[in-house]
């Protein structure tokens, strides 16, 4: 059941990753990802932004503005967002949505993130119940609805499955 909650604590937050965690290595195991490994999304080398960094230039004020273009995974990699965190100082991005496919015909999910700002405390991260899980054959994209023209800081929160060795090798053992 989709839905979204405000993680209050490490310890759940932490909680959400490992359960994510489980399920990507889960499914790669399932399609035959050679030698699993789970890792944070980095924005320009997992989603095509320009640099690596959470900065999106959202130029369509009230309105969805498309921030990653059909993404084609390749049969390499498995992507889970399990929740957002704004850095910016106003947030402008409202709703977060995720599709599949070049355009936004089949919705995976909808997000209404605006629960998450707080000017006093600071924005808050909000994860979902369910995360948003892309196979590795999947192509997709995704939209953040904007209330204003502007550049936004919004961190879609979540973990990326690949073979060891694609992006990183791991540290432990």
């Amino acid at each position: 059941m989709p839905g979204t909650t405000i993680a209050l604590s490490e310890a759940e937050a932490r909680a959400i990753s490992a359960a994510v965690d489980q399920q990507l290595i889960e499914r790669a195991n399932a399609q035959k990802i050679p030698d699993p490994i789970v890792r944070d999304i980095l924005p320009k080398t997992d989603l095509v932004f320009t640099n690596e960094v959470w900065e999106e230039i959202l130029a369509g004020a009230n309105a969805y503005n498309q921030v990653v273009t059909a993404l084609d995974l390749k049969s390499k990699k498995l992507i889970a967002f399990m929740g957002v965190k704004n850095r910016a100082a106003a947030p402008v991005t409202t709703a977060v949505k995720f599709t599949l496919g070049s355009g936004d015909a089949k919705v995976k999910d909808i997000w209404e993130i605006e629960a998450a700002e707080d000017p006093v405390m600071g924005n808050k991260a909000l994860y979902v119940q369910n995360p948003v899980i892309y196979n590795s054959t999947d192509i997709f994209s995704i939209y953040f609805y904007a209330r204003a023209a502007a550049t936004d800081n919004l961190i879609l929160l979540g973990r990326v499955c690949e073979s060891r060795g694609e992006t990183i090798v791991g540290g432990g053992t």
